[in-house]
């Protein structure tokens, strides 16, 4: 156990298998000798000093052996940020003994169950003041009303990186985004509806199982109060899908019911202080966890009419 003012981060180690030659090797080699084949791949990509290698066999499936079937100088295809990308290295080369070898195309990742970091100090947690943020999206309009057709109002999630709060592909930063987004509130206003507009339900899904991409802004804009925030949005025209037109879980984190033909239930507000912290990616990213930080996507939709209406969030962010 840890003790004193000291953060801890619970997660999984993704490291790629190393070992390191037991004899030196040629440029022309295609067979190379290892202390270790233990944790390797039947087949797969190797770098050793600025030589990207190809092997398609092992000696052996455990302790010292070669790697065989060797294309030295080789590239390596890998889907990064969106794109295939074909990666090139050095020229082959002669490589001493003891020279160190990872695996580079290893593409596994674990799957876990998060929610970042827990924080031991003598006597509790003391939660530091700050920012209370919003976002609202509004569906007043003949065709953007809330209607029994579920619609995704926006999605929100802490911005992968936190260089001047710009938007942009992660490998264009400099700096992992650390913090916490606390959830506060998620508020609900309804026009009136007509005598056929029945309850109106909100939810809230988390990293949703069909979600492929996003146009993301930033909150530090006039438009959105000029807000210090280190999150960003996305509202309902900006996002896409690989099936469906609205976010599905996932998990659904949190739901609510209000109803659009009572006047005194017009505002409808839920209390979200008691749910767990959304988080970035341990080791970065800029998909969806545990690709890039985690997604929240607000769904709203009557179960029978149509109404008007306006959806709010309101969270705080911290450092972990």
């Amino acid at each position: 156990m840890r003790s004193g003012n000291l953060p801890v981060r619970y997660g999984i180690d993704n490291d790629a298998p190393i070992t390191f030659l037991t004899a030196g090797v040629s440029p022309s080699d295609t067979s190379i000798p290892v202390d270790n084949l233990q944790e390797f791949t039947d087949a797969g990509t190797l770098f050793i000093d600025n030589e990207i290698i190809k092997y398609t066999g092992r000696s052996v499936t455990d302790g010292p052996g070669n790697f065989t079937g060797c294309t030295r100088a080789a590239t390596l295809n890998q889907y990064l940020q969106g794109n295939n990308i074909s990666c090139t290295a050095g020229a082959a080369a002669t490589h001493a003994s003891n020279t160190g070898i990872i695996e580079i195309s290893n593409t596994c990742s674990p799957t876990l169950s998060h929610w970042g970091s827990a924080l031991v100090m003598d006597g509790g947690f003391d939660k530091d003041r700050g920012y209370l943020f919003t976002h609202k999206n509004s569906h007043n309009t003949s065709g953007d009303k809330i209607s029994t057709t579920p619609i995704t109002s926006f999605a929100i999630r802490l911005a992968p990186s936190v260089s001047n709060s710009s938007v942009g592909r992660l490998g264009a930063k400099d700096l992992l985004n650390r913090s916490q987004m606390l959830l506060e509130q998620a508020t609900l206003a309804l026009s009136r509806g007509s005598s056929s507009s029945g309850e109106v339900v909100v939810e809230g899904i988390l990293n949703p199982g069909n979600f492929s991409d996003a146009t993301w802004s930033s909150f530090n804009s006039t438009a959105d109060g000029g807000q210090p925030s280190f999150a960003q949005y996305a509202d309902k025209g900006d996002i896409t899908w690989t099936n469906g037109t609205y976010a599905h879980p996932g998990e659904v984190v949190f739901a609510f019911v209000a109803n659009a033909s009572r006047a005194d239930a017009l505002v409808t507000t839920l209390e979200l202080d008691q749910l767990k912290q959304m988080d970035g990616a341990p080791i970065g990213g800029d998909f969806m966890f545990p690709d890039g930080p985690d997604i929240l996507c607000v769904n709203v939709f009557c179960k029978s009419g149509d109404v008007k209406g306006t959806v709010m969030l309101r969270w705080s962010e911290a450092q972990a």
